[in-house]
């Protein structure tokens, strides 16, 4: 995966297994076919809004299936996801918005008034308006655009955010790969906070 995007990398899996389960969560499963259609809905949704390449997309979601289908469209879209603890003390999300900017942010039923005086696109993870964008895929990001900004916890300071691109999250899992640690039929948990960056090992793992 050296030198392609998440999308991509998801992509080629989605093409392999289609129809086997991707993620499952509380009961449900979604195969690589449902979450990929599902991601693509939200990018479409999403550049529809304006946003698109290097542009941040805040999310202030709990561990969930949608979580993780919102990160992929998201990422299709061509912007970079900022993900924002629900747990968090309404200042540090204040903050973090402030910080980062971003065009939209990408809310779990009942947590919209967590975002205080944000003045940008908010979307519902289950607005059925999303749910109507055609399922087709769009062009996505490209392997040096930004997929994440995730913030340090800042007990040293000011938190930061820290950039990372795609290339330097599929060549992480392309050197991991020759090490048989990846392998197909594995079950990986996801168990950390979506701003926790050892999610991202979770989910993409």
């Amino acid at each position: 995966p050296a030198g392609r995007t998440i999308p991509e990398w998801f992509g080629v899996q989605a093409g392999r297994s289609a129809s086997a389960v991707a993620v499952s969560c509380e009961g449900r499963r979604w195969s690589y076919r449902e979450v990929d259609e599902a991601s693509n809905r939200l990018a479409r949704w999403l550049i529809g809004r304006g946003v698109g390449r290097r542009a941040r997309v805040g999310l202030l979601m709990e561990r969930s299936a949608e979580a993780v289908i919102a990160v992929l469209g998201v990422l299709k879209a061509g912007a970079a996801y900022v993900p924002m603890d629900p747990g968090l003390p309404a200042g540090r999300v204040e903050f973090m918005l402030a910080d980062a900017a971003p065009a939209a942010v990408i809310v779990s039923a009942g947590l919209r008034p967590r975002l205080g005086e944000f003045a940008g696109v908010v979307a519902d993870v289950d607005d059925p308006v999303i749910r109507q964008q055609p399922a087709a895929g769009v062009a996505g990001p490209s392997a040096d655009d930004v997929a994440h900004v995730i913030y340090t916890s800042g007990t040293t300071g000011v938190p930061k955010g820290v950039a990372v691109t795609h290339r330097n999250v599929t060549q992480l899992f392309e050197a991991l790969a020759g090490d048989g640690l990846l392998s197909a039929g594995q079950v990986w948990s996801q168990c950390h906070s979506l701003a926790f960056d050892f999610s991202v090992w979770e989910i993409w793992g």
